[in-house]
């Protein structure tokens, strides 16, 4: 009985197999470590350290890496005057980190923003529902912090050289203010293509205007700044509830195996 009852169960396991992230290095761990630096101060610096994401504007995202000396203000644990905050890494050795907010700038007049691009392995297939999931920390040496984080998705590459907000109605824009030092908040939500999308960026999309801000009195008194990591985009499925209409197999009978959901 008990080896009827093994085989079953190793037959109904292995229809099974499950989605994998599509997101092509979805913790910025494929760097150049010989481009790090202490602090990025343009887009072409972040390209040629990150290897797979980039810079999709004129903005200068950063990466924080924990190898750095502490007083690196690209230091995943920045301590001094010039730092933006002490965070470690999701996981891994590697976080992004950009700005949403800045009060005043002669960038954009004041509205300028940073984000970062990133690619999958595969285009999403139109008319699949898809689950996005990435996570925030909000770096906490910083004077403000906002709402508005947000994802869209894109048929091709971004790479033009504006500074201000890029506008349009992201996917996905996260409606609260994030302003939790400690811990990694997740973002997440669920959509359906619409288009073999194949790139998406993450930043705040809005104006001063249209976006929350909190002043926190942080000593970076002149912007808002998140650290970004363990991004997924995946198609959405659920684990199966196998329901055995008897538990009891013994030679000779047979049972039923019901699935509540589908497995890709």
């Amino acid at each position: 009985m008990k080896v009827l009852y093994t085989i079953i169960s190793i037959l109904v396991l292995s229809t099974i197999t499950y989605a994998q992230n599509l997101v092509v290095d979805p913790s910025f761990e494929n760097i150049n470590t010989g481009s790090l630096q202490c602090a990025l101060y343009s887009g072409a610096q972040f390209d040629a350290c990150a290897n797979i994401w980039s810079s999709p504007t004129g903005g200068s995202p950063d990466i924080h890496h924990t190898s750095l000396a502490t007083s690196c203000r690209s230091c995943a644990f920045c301590v001094g005057a010039s730092c933006i905050g002490n965070q470690a890494p999701r996981s891994g050795s590697t976080m992004a980190g950009l700005l949403t907010y800045l009060p005043s700038s002669s960038f954009c007049n004041p509205q300028y923003r940073e984000y970062v691009q990133g690619q999958l392995s595969t285009p999403l297939t139109i008319g699949t529902q898809y689950c996005v999931e990435f996570y925030v920390s909000w770096a906490d040496y910083c004077g403000y912090a906002t709402n508005n984080i947000g994802i869209q998705f894109y048929t091709t590459a971004m790479n033009n050289t504006g500074l201000c907000p890029l506008g349009g109605t992201p996917h996905y824009t996260h409606a609260a203010v994030i302003d939790d030092p400690t811990n990694w908040t997740q973002i997440s939500f669920t959509f359906t293509a619409t288009a073999a999308y194949q790139y998406f960026i993450i930043g705040n999309y809005y104006g001063n205007a249209s976006t929350t801000i909190v002043n926190k009195g942080g000593p970076q008194t002149n912007y808002a700044y998140y650290y970004i990591d363990d991004v997924s985009v995946l198609p959405c499925t659920s684990n199966p509830t196998i329901t055995v209409n008897n538990p009891t197999i013994c030679s000779g009978q047979s049972t039923t195996l019901t699935a509540s959901s589908n497995i890709t």
